[in-house]
C-alpha cells in the first residue's frame, strides 16, 4: 500500500475552545481534509469548576458535569453544522466530502487529544493561532505549545483570520539534520497533492566551506531517497536564526511553513524560547510543527 492510499483511511483532529480563530482554523482544516481525502474529528476539553486550582480565584460559575457536557456538545454540534454547510458547497469542486464527528470530554486538552490519537489513526492535528490581546492568547497559545511537546503527529498552526487558498509554496526549514530527510519524504507526498512547489529552506550563520558540505550530504540524500520534482533548495545566510525565520514567514510568499521542534536541556528552555515558539507568536502564514518524537505520520 503506498503512502497516497494510507492517507486516506486516516483523520484530521481540530481542537477547538470556540474562539473565532480556532473556527477559522476548523474552516482551514475543512479544505485540507477536502484535498486530503481525511475525516474529521472536532473536540472540545473542559474543566468542572473546582477540579482546577485557577477556579478558586476566579469568578466562574459552578458548573457541573452534566451541564457542561450538554452546552459543549451543542456548540460542538453548531461548528459541525457549519462545517458540513460549508462542505456541501465544496461538494461541486471536490467529490469527497468528509466525515466530520465530534468529541467532548473533561479533562486537559493535551489528555483529551492522546487519547483520541491512541483511538484514532489521527494523521494531523489543526489548531487556531492566537491573536494579540485576546483573553484566549492564554488558554489556546499555551494549549497549542503542550500539543507540540507531545503530539505523535504535526500539529498545524492557522493564523487567526488567514483564508485558505490552494497551496502552491510551501517552505521546510532545516538545519540539515539527516532525520529532517522523513519529514521532507512526507511533506513532499503532500506537495504532490496540491501539485506545490516545496522549497527547502536553510538558514546558517557558520562558515561557508561548512555550509557546501553540509548542503552536498543532504540534497544528495534527498536526490536519492525522495522521488518529487518540485523541491527546491535555497540557502539563506544570516547571523539571527529567528530573522531568517521571520523572513520566510513575511516576505517568502509561501502558502506554508513547516519546522522541527526538538526539546532540549530544562535551562536552555528556561532562558531560551525556541524558535518554533517564536514563530507561534508571530504567525503571518499557517505553521506546520513536526515534534522531533513525533513517528511523522502525516500520511
Amino acid at each position: 500500500m503506498n503512502s497516497l492510499e494510507q492517507f486516506e483511511m486516516k483523520t484530521i483532529l481540530i481542537p477547538t475552545d470556540f474562539s473565532k480563530s480556532a473556527t477559522n482554523a476548523a474552516i482551514y482544516a475543512l479544505y485540507m481534509a477536502q484535498e486530503l481525502n481525511a475525516n474529521i474529528i472536532l473536540c472540545h476539553a473542559f474543566m468542572v469548576f473546582g477540579e482546577t486550582p485557577m477556579a478558586t480565584q476566579l469568578a466562574w460559575p459552578a458548573y457541573d458535569y452534566e451541564t457542561m457536557k450538554k452546552e459543549t456538545d451543542a456548540s460542538l454540534g453548531s461548528l459541525s453544522k457549519l462545517l458540513n454547510t460549508k462542505a456541501e458547497a465544496l461538494d461541486k469542486l471536490n467529490s469527497f466530502r468528509p466525515t466530520i464527528t465530534c468529541h467532548a470530554a473533561r479533562g486537559t486538552l493535551v489528555d483529551v487529544a492522546s487519547s483520541l490519537m491512541t483511538e484514532n489513526k489521527i494523521c494531523l492535528i489543526v489548531m487556531g493561532g492566537s491573536e494579540k490581546g485576546e483573553i484566549t492568547q492564554f488558554f489556546m497559545g499555551s494549549s497549542t505549545r503542550e500539543m507540540i511537546e507531545y503530539a505523535n503527529c504535526p500539529v498545524l498552526i492557522v493564523p487567526p483570520k488567514f483564508v485558505f487558498k490552494k497551496i502552491r509554496r510551501m517552505t521546510f526549514a532545516t538545519d540539515l539534520r539527516q532525520s529532517d530527510i522523513n519529514i521532507l519524504h512526507v511533506l513532499s507526498t503532500m506537495a504532490l497533492r496540491f501539485n506545490a512547489d516545496l522549497i527547502v529552506s536553510h538558514i546558517f550563520s557558520g562558515k561557508k566551506i561548512q555550509q557546501d558540505k553540509a548542503e552536498t550530504i543532504f540534497l544528495n540524500e534527498v536526490t536519492n531517497k525522495i522521488n518529487y520534482n518540485k523541491i527546491y533548495y535555497h540557502a539563506l545566510k544570516d547571523q539571527n536564526i529567528t530573522n531568517g525565520l521571520e523572513w520566510i514567514n513575511e516576505q517568502g510568499k509561501f502558502d506554508m511553513m513547516v519546522m522541527v521542534h526538538r526539546k532540549r536541556g530544562f535551562l536552555q528552555r528556561w532562558f531560551v524560547p525556541s524558535h518554533t515558539k517564536k514563530q507561534i507568536g508571530n504567525l503571518a502564514i499557517p505553521l506546520m510543527v513536526f515534534s522531533a518524537k513525533s513517528k511523522n505520520v502525516l500520511y
